[in-house]
């Protein structure tokens, strides 16, 4: 699609949009264009969406272009957030120029030319302990599956404080829905973001990369749409 100096140029732009699949493109537009007072943002998505890679080049972003910033991608465990990101990391960054990231397994963290860091967590882990760094935004992998006490928990003793000294702060959830009626993401994080109109939701309908075969396959071993 690009020349390689061309993909250097994006990459040291801090543009990976040509690596959004088409149904991805207008959540990414829609964040792009939040108000920075907006702090809670909700997307829920159908499975097989493409949210897990959109929610992890929306974060490679953040740190490509705020210097010296934490932007976390936090699942209800540390290893699933290992197993979401890692080999999705591999695939993306794939084409990054040479020294833009350092990757660190040891800590869950890949570092940034520019001083950011883009770290793992799970609710599971003292994930929000940071050395003095700015938390610009946060990424919350499949809310759905955590236990309601555990994500109340986290969102009380550990990301409010966290976030005591954040501007500008942004906690953005790609998720399905849980399948509990009172999870409290459903009674109370989607209220919120929804107060702030930055709550959207896609379907199956939406997934453009689908092929009719496919859809009706989904629909079938879901049990429905």
């Amino acid at each position: 699609m690009f020349a390689d100096g061309a993909k250097e140029a994006l990459w040291l732009r801090g543009n990976l949009s040509w690596k959004l699949w088409p149904q991805q493109r207008p959540i990414y537009e829609t964040v792009k264009q939040l108000p920075l007072s907006v702090l809670v943002v909700v997307f829920l998505c159908a499975r097989q969406f493409g949210k897990s890679v959109l929610g992890l080049i929306m974060a490679i972003e953040d740190c490509l272009t705020n210097p010296d910033v934490v932007v976390m991608i936090i699942a209800p465990t540390i290893k699933q957030a290992r197993d979401i990101v890692r080999p999705r990391m591999r695939l993306v960054a794939k084409d990054a120029p040479e020294g833009l990231i350092k990757a660190m397994k040891s800590d869950d963290t890949w570092y940034f030319a520019n001083g950011s860091e883009l770290k793992l967590g799970g609710f599971d882990t003292n994930a929000m302990a940071q050395r003095g760094k700015t938390i610009h935004k946060i990424y919350f992998e499949e809310t759905a599956d955590s236990d309601g006490d555990d994500y109340l928990d986290f969102l009380r003793s550990d990301l409010g404080p966290a976030l005591t000294h954040s501007a500008h702060a942004q906690i953005i959830h790609l998720t399905t829905l849980p399948k509990i009626p009172d999870h409290p993401f459903v009674l109370d994080t989607m209220p919120e973001a929804e107060m702030g109109g930055a709550f959207f939701k896609f379907t199956i309908h939406h997934n453009l990369k689908l092929t009719a075969e496919k859809y009706a396959q989904c629909v079938k071993l879901c049990g429905g749409e």
